[in-house]
């Protein structure tokens, strides 16, 4: 496993995991999402119009889902717990994107607290672009941009802004990514 951090501004970080879980896991991770029930619409947090993100297609888990799939029990996840302190934490939404080049998407914050995104595509090119892109407060500027690669955990502070950069035309594969964001127990 390779382990990466990203400091922002604030005090806030950004943390890259990869090549943490065997083929066998991915695979099998990859046929729950890619069999899940999927819908239009949703809403990623832009305060954008609904009627500009009529074309996202996604599908809502629930914790029963993660655990069916596996994740949970995966060494990864229990180190990410570990060390994000998930479990004093509430899990508030798991959300599977499904990102044809179509797709709209707007820079959003997700709720305060921790997110927690899974690269779920099995094999991906680099000009298939489909990236995720962390910008300042102002929108001003991007402070980073995380490449998707299959399988690669990035865990990040919620209230960072952010979004998922549309697969190009040369894509051969929709993009496919699980995000778990935990906020404060009530």
């Amino acid at each position: 496993m390779n382990k990466r951090t990203i400091n922002f501004p604030n005090n806030k970080l950004l943390d890259i995991y990869d090549d943490a879980l065997s083929f066998n896991d991915r695979y099998k991770f990859f046929n729950y999402i890619k069999n899940s029930i999927y819908r239009i619409g949703g809403n990623d947090g832009s305060g954008q119009d609904q009627a500009d993100q009529i074309q996202q297609i996604y599908s809502v888990f629930n914790p029963s889902d993660i655990e069916k799939m596996g994740l949970v029990d995966t060494e990864i996840f229990k180190e990410i717990a570990e060390t994000h302190d998930l479990s004093n934490r509430e899990l508030k939404l798991i959300r599977v994107n499904f990102s044809p080049p179509s797709e709209r998407n707007f820079i959003h914050c997700d709720a305060a607290g921790v997110t927690v995104l899974y690269y779920a595509s099995i094999s991906w090119k680099l000009e298939w672009g489909g990236h995720t892109l962390f910008m300042d407060d102002l929108l001003d500027e991007a402070l980073y941009t995380c490449i998707y690669r299959p399988g690669r955990f990035v865990v990040f502070d919620g209230t960072i802004p952010h979004m998922i950069m549309t697969p190009t035309v040369m894509a051969t594969q929709y993009r496919y990514s699980l995000a778990l964001q935990f906020g404060e127990k009530k």
